[in-house]
C-alpha cells in the first residue's frame, strides 16, 4: 500500500470516528429528552 492510500485511510478513519462519537452523543441527548418527555406524560395522566 502506498503512502497516499494510507493517508486517505487515516483521514477516513478519523472521519468515521468523529461520526460515531457524534452519533453516540446525539443518542444520549435524544434518550435524555425522551426520558423527560415520558416523565411529563406520566405527570399528565
Amino acid at each position: 500500500m502506498d503512502s497516499r492510500a494510507r493517508n486517505c485511510l487515516r483521514h477516513h478513519a478519523g472521519f468515521w470516528m468523529a461520526l460515531l462519537v457524534n452519533y453516540f452523543n446525539g443518542n444520549r441527548r435524544a434518550r435524555h429528552l425522551l426520558r423527560r418527555a415520558e416523565r411529563r406524560w406520566k405527570a399528565t395522566e
